[in-house]
């Protein structure tokens, strides 16, 4: 099935280091797409993305400890992980606005 593929490609694409790969079985698990939903193997994979100092992964965190999805609900820990997830996009904004600068002066 079509799906299942999909799983296993991020699989594959998480053991060579992609951490969008490990974000979105954290989606794919939590969600149950493609899979069985289980939100403990979610919660797993957001903390492997996480790691990885992958923003969707500190967002996924935030989302699961929010609500108690995966893992107790620990609303003093969410807010951690929603604090690193907007300083890692705000890091990651700045990057790509040096990159436009310097594209437009080309």
């Amino acid at each position: 099935d079509e799906k299942g593929r999909e799983v296993s490609q991020l699989k594959e694409a998480y053991k060579k280091g992609h951490p969008m790969a490990a974000c979105n079985l954290s989606a794919a698990y939590g969600e149950g797409i493609g899979v069985k939903r289980n939100a403990e193997t979610g919660f797993d994979w957001a903390r492997k993305a996480s790691a990885m100092h992958f923003y969707g992964g500190y967002q996924n965190m935030c989302y699961c400890l929010s609500n108690g999805d995966g893992t107790p609900k620990d609303s003093n820990a969410a807010k951690v992980w929603r604090t690193k997830a907007q300083q890692e996009l705000t890091k990651h904004e700045r990057e790509v606005e040096k990159w436009w600068e310097k594209a437009s002066r080309s």
